[in-house]
């Protein structure tokens, strides 16, 4: 695939693709992480034990961990794109569930249904970059692709990406 021109409609799109599944693979990163900050307050607002609010940080992380496979392969058969947007739809819908819970039990379901969409969103972002880059230009966006999911923030990479053949 050659490389359009930088002033080339199909060059900005490929970039604002980048940028937007970047983010989308950040926001099911920060939902993996955002709860252990929140779980003494919510502990309180609940009048429970942290212990217990523990299985909704879990729930999430099982549910996103043993779907992520399958969903892999939903994308293969029904779309990428397809998938990564109902993943962040059923991200969305879920988070507000998880976010006026009542009670922690209906919370630990939220968190366990957002898993749901966070499968879906991840397999979606890593297959959703290669097929818009190439040559150089893919060696610098999947590192991009890499930075938003929290691995290597800064540093020189010491082995060529994507590894040639």
């Amino acid at each position: 695939m050659g490389e359009p021109s930088p002033g080339h409609p199909a060059g900005s799109r490929r970039w604002a693709s980048l940028a937007a599944i970047c983010t989308a693979a950040a926001i099911v990163w920060f939902a993996f992480a955002n709860l252990g900050v929140a779980l003494p307050r919510i502990a309180d607002e609940f009048a429970t034990d942290l212990s217990t609010l523990q299985w909704a940080n879990n729930a999430f992380s099982l549910v996103a961990g043993a779907l992520v496979i399958a969903a892999g392969n939903f994308g293969d058969l029904f779309g990428r794109r397809r998938m990564l947007e109902a993943g962040l739809a059923l991200l969305a819908l879920f988070s507000v569930v998880a976010a006026v819970s009542p009670s922690a039990g209906v919370l630990v379901l939220g968190r366990g249904l957002m898993g749901i969409g966070a499968a879906l969103v991840l397999p979606a972002t890593l297959a959703l970059i290669p097929p818009q880059f190439s040559g150089r230009v893919a060696r610098w966006a999947w590192p991009s692709s890499a930075r938003s999911r929290g691995a290597s923030p800064c540093g020189r990479r010491k082995a060529p990406w994507p590894p040639r053949a």
